[in-house]
């Protein structure tokens, strides 16, 4: 008798040791598991029954184990409506993070897009940015001793403008400073700004760059072969004036709230000058630029001109490049 009772309870073991891989170990889906469950005390009722010892033992066994079966479904139940809760909350987490990763790549890339990509890395020290933002003592500025600007516009485009629709207009220059921008992307120069029809890049900034009046020379060619294809593609007539001149000058970011890489100094305002005292369909190069590319390019002198704010200037045209001469810089 007494090895039977404590047969019966080993038995109620196995029970509750079903019911604890069911649900906890196993970690089946409710619905599954209470069927799995119900399964089992079949089994073990069937059990009782057949080596029941006493009534009093049936009912005791019995009654502990649909205790420990109601216990089972209720932890069980429970516990997948947690396991649910947090995984819904790992979800939402998840797709925060995200979005947020997206949003901040976003900006990123038009972070990137405004500015160039090493003065960006600066200005994301948090630091600097609030400083910047009081208006306070964060300022980047650099000193060049040599950079390479160049500007250029289109002739005769407010002309031209007047007889386009706004729309027309703007896809216009769009598609024309798409080429240029692509080109400057090719040469590793910096573009620094679009004035109406007029487009400034610069090499040797922000970052040296021993070539920098190789790649402007050769941008400025390109632009001119770009563009006469882009006239036959459409049908246009259009022409640039090009203006390039080398010399020391100051770069940094001004703004509290655009932030904007710019470039100042008489090496700016002479490029300027070279573009808008320029020809029409020529790249007009002043003698500093002239006297350091000479050797590889082909040059044809203009002659001595009269510069606004300058004075009588010596310029040239820059007109190819020579087949086979030694690297030039600055």
């Amino acid at each position: 008798m007494k090895d039977a009772e404590y047969s019966n309870f080993y038995v109620l073991l196995d029970e509750f040791g079903c019911l604890f891989v069911c649900f906890y170990v196993a970690r089946l889906r409710f619905f599954f598991a209470v069927i799995t469950s119900l399964a089992c005390m079949g089994v073990f009722q069937g059990y009782l029954m057949v080596n029941i010892c006493s009534t009093g033992n049936f009912i005791v066994l019995s009654y502990a184990a649909w205790l420990l079966e109601a216990v089972a479904c209720y932890g069980g139940f429970i516990q997948e409506g947690m396991s649910r809760t947090v995984f819904t909350q790992q979800k939402v987490i998840s797709e925060q993070r995200e979005k947020l990763n997206r949003e901040y790549q976003r900006s990123e890339n038009l972070l990137h897009n405004i500015l160039p990509h090493s003065i960006a890395e600066r200005l994301k020290d948090e630091q600097c940015i609030a400083e910047h933002l009081k208006d306070e003592q964060c300022v980047i500025a650099d000193y060049f001793d040599a950079i390479t600007v160049l500007f250029s516009d289109i002739v005769d485009f407010t002309t031209i403008s007047e007889k386009l629709s706004p729309t027309k207009l703007v896809n216009l220059l769009n598609r024309i400073f798409s080429i240029f921008d692509n080109l400057a992307e090719q040469y590793r120069l910096e573009k620094i700004k679009t004035i109406g029809d007029a487009y400034m890049v610069a090499g040797g900034v922000p970052d040296p760059q021993g070539n920098h009046l190789e790649a402007i020379a050769d941008f400025a060619l390109e632009m001119q072969q770009r563009l006469a294809r882009f006239n036959l593609e459409y049908d246009e007539d259009f022409e640039i004036r090009v203006g390039i001149h080398t010399g020391p000058a100051v770069a940094g970011v001004i703004g509290v709230k655009k932030f904007v890489y710019d470039i100042w100094g008489d090496t700016v305002n002479t490029a300027s000058r070279m573009e808008s005292h320029g020809i029409a369909g020529k790249i007009q190069a002043s003698e500093n630029t002239y006297i350091l590319l000479r050797d590889r390019y082909v040059f044809k002198e203009r002659g001595v001109i009269d510069i606004k704010g300058k004075g009588k200037m010596k310029t040239y045209l820059l007109q190819r490049k020579k087949s086979s001469c030694p690297a030039v810089s600055a």
